[in-house]
């Protein structure tokens, strides 16, 4: 089955109504660095960490409390950077006079947890492997769960904003989306969008896309 077709356009910095809330690659880099600085080499920050970049995007307590619970997604009263670069999100949007949204738009956490995921790099590259390690299942996991609530599989249209974080060309993206397609139904289940979210990763790292889904690959996802 042909691939669906996939834009390689990065989604834009500000939504409208009824636009996406995926975050792009620019925007991404943006809040590393922020969260970087505050976190000073912890995985983690504390709302005091965050307060005055918080407070610099509205005056408004009970918006700014509202995007720290909507954004603390594992309730544990602190932000991971995929829990940052949501809030940080919200904020921008806030400050552009846009509303909170009621709950956390799915796209938003998962894009940023795609975009992670890619751009940490399959660790077994480093030793000539492309087996996927259990820490990478684990975050695709994650992402895969935020996307589908509840849904076994996904289609380019849940899949488009966020294949367009990647920044490859949408012929690498298409490609990506045929190998990883493995039944080809158009969708793809969760050992399929882990298998693909591990190809982009490749592709970014500076890896030659394969004709083919290497069996390295999709045994590691079997197991």
């Amino acid at each position: 089955m042909e691939a669906p077709a996939l834009s390689s356009t990065a989604p834009a910095n500000s939504q409208g109504a009824g636009s996406s809330w995926a975050a792009g690659p620019a925007d991404l880099r943006s809040y590393h660095t922020t969260f970087d600085s505050l976190a000073q080499g912890r995985d983690r920050i504390w709302p005091e960490d965050a307060k005055g970049v918080f407070e610099s995007y509205s005056s408004e307590t009970d918006d700014l409390n509202q995007i720290w619970a909507l954004s603390d997604t594992d309730g544990d009263g602190q932000l991971t950077f995929a829990e940052f670069a949501c809030a940080m999100h919200l904020l921008s949007q806030l400050s552009q006079g846009l509303p909170v949204p009621a709950a956390l738009p799915p796209e938003l956490l998962s894009s940023i947890l795609v975009a992670e995921a890619a751009a940490a790099g399959p660790a077994g590259t480093a030793r000539g492997g492309l087996a996927v390690g259990a820490g990478e299942l684990q975050r695709y996991r994650e992402a895969f769960g935020e996307l589908a609530r509840g849904k076994d599989r996904l289609g380019p249209d849940e899949l488009g904003e966020v294949f367009g974080c990647s920044g490859l060309s949408a012929d690498e993206m298409n490609q990506v989306w045929q190998m990883s397609d493995l039944d080809g139904d158009g969708q793809l289940t969760f050992p399929e969008f882990a298998c693909a979210v591990h190809l982009l990763g490749l592709r970014r790292q500076g890896w030659p896309l394969p004709a083919e889904a290497p069996q390295e690959l999709l045994g590691s996802l079997r197991s």
